[in-house]
């Protein structure tokens, strides 16, 4: 993929940053005092918008990003208090025997490694635990409702998926910002840290989050102005910038890419497992593996949104019937049609929550391919739909790949050899434009559908 890292090389930071301005209004931002309810309606009022910044506009800092992930761990949060979930009970003689494969005979516990057999009875015990919720223990979801930004954040230690680079790099090459940014992993606090609850930590419960790297989603560009009220240089958010952006560009400019529209999924290594059907042995027999999640339609709405929160998925595929074909797809953005007095609607099944959301017979968010298809179908479909999941399936329409921006960024370009950018993490002060924006839109606005939400929390 030379060809397309030299595009990347040679399209600079502040030439994406300009390209996109025309396609966005100014940069959304949560207060720290806004509640999760009011910051999920924001979020759900601009669909392509699945995460904004937190400032403080009493202390005039910025805080860092909230997304619709942070918001998901929050209502986990509270419903974990409403109802308390087991302690992971340790491994013992009277462990059961796992099934390797479909069909096959159980093998012992001493078969398999103790962190699978640990990972696999601690799965049981959150589903189980997610049996237990009633719908009146989804009433936690009003009070994450009326939980505050800032103390949700205390509550759950942010993941702190962003970061900060000075608008002075805007003549860095794309290239060092997809490296050094998108792909440079974040270590994530879990649940089991200090700070998690503002307390100590607890023992470890089948609900519990370990720590876990993840991609960078998104970068915030800023610039230092003037402000007339402090006397001194302050942080103007000036643009933010997401993969997703750098895939549009990709695809606006498919003619430069050069391999990416001619090698296929599976030449490298994102066409997941797959028979080609060269091996009459094999054929209908071969299955998904574990790159991809999957859940019944017949499944309640929070068991799916459980599975995502516990194991760090961004989506999960809904297949028929185990091990069948892909019908449909959740994502953790879903969870922004969730209203206030709503959460009754996560006790449904998969296929009504999803049905009472969309359009009847549209399905937007579910997109395949065949593991024969190239990187530059993927692109495209990607943006054409816009979504951030795209499926691989196998000749049976079962999947076998789940393809996310990460994933692709990730193939076509190198590890970074050297820091270029200068990333800012912590909390740093902003503009007091932000507060004299807030005063003149405290009224809040009423869109078509009767919802509330400020332009600019």
């Amino acid at each position: 993929f030379a060809a397309t890292r030299a595009l990347l090389t040679r399209v600079t930071v502040g030439q994406l940053v300009e390209a996109t301005r025309g396609t966005r209004g100014k940069v959304r931002t949560l207060s720290v005092d806004a509640t999760c309810g009011e910051a999920l309606s924001l979020l759900a009022a601009e669909p392509s918008i699945l995460s904004a910044p937190v400032v403080d506009l009493d202390r005039l800092l910025f805080l860092g990003f909230m997304d619709v992930a942070d918001f998901l761990a929050g209502f986990m949060y509270h419903l974990e208090k409403v109802k308390p979930p087991p302690v992971v009970a340790p491994l013992g003689p009277d462990t059961p025997r796992f099934a390797a494969k479909e069909g096959s005979s159980p093998l012992p516990r001493a078969a398999l490694k103790p962190a699978v057999v640990e990972r696999i009875l601690k799965d049981e015990g959150r589903r189980q635990w997610i049996e237990s919720v009633t719908e009146d223990d989804l009433t936690a979801g009003d009070t994450f409702f009326s939980t505050t930004i800032r103390e949700a954040r205390a509550q759950l230690c942010g993941n702190e998926d962003g970061r900060m680079v000075y608008a002075g790099k805007r003549d860095l090459p794309l290239l060092e910002l997809v490296r050094g940014g998108f792909l440079r992993f974040i270590l994530t606090p879990g649940s089991t840290q200090q700070g998690w609850d503002a307390t100590e930590a607890s023992a470890e419960t089948v609900a519990t989050v370990p720590r876990r790297a993840i991609a960078c989603h998104r970068v915030a560009i800023y610039r230092l102005d003037y402000d007339p009220d402090v006397q001194d240089d302050a942080m103007c958010i000036d643009a933010i910038l997401s993969q997703s952006d750098v895939i549009r560009l990709l695809n606006a400019r498919r003619d430069e890419l050069g391999d990416v529209s001619t090698r296929s999924l599976h030449d490298i290594g994102l066409g997941g497992a797959w028979d080609d059907g060269s091996d009459p042995g094999a054929g209908a027999a071969v299955a998904p593996g574990d790159e991809v999640t999957c859940v019944l339609p017949t499944a309640r709405a929070l068991e799916a949104f459980s599975l995502m929160n516990a194991w760090g998925l961004s989506a999960v595929g809904v297949v028929s019937e185990p091990r069948g074909p892909l019908v449909d797809c959740l994502s953790v953005g879903d969870l922004r049609g969730v209203k206030a007095g709503d959460f009754s609607s996560l006790n449904a099944s998969v296929s009504d929550f999803t049905r009472r959301r969309r359009m009847p017979g549209s399905n937007p968010s579910l997109v395949t391919v065949r593991p024969d298809a190239d990187l530059g179908e993927v692109i495209a479909k990607m943006c054409e739909r816009g979504v951030h999941h795209v499926f691989v399936t196998d000749l049976e329409g079962r999947p076998v790949r789940m393809i996310t921006p990460t994933d692709i960024l990730g193939s076509i370009t190198l590890p970074a050899t050297h820091g270029a950018v200068g990333w800012r993490f912590q909390a740093a002060e902003i503009s007091s434009k932000y507060a004299a924006d807030a005063e003149r839109e405290a009224e809040p606005t009423r869109v078509d559908d009767g919802r509330r939400f400020h332009d600019e929390m």
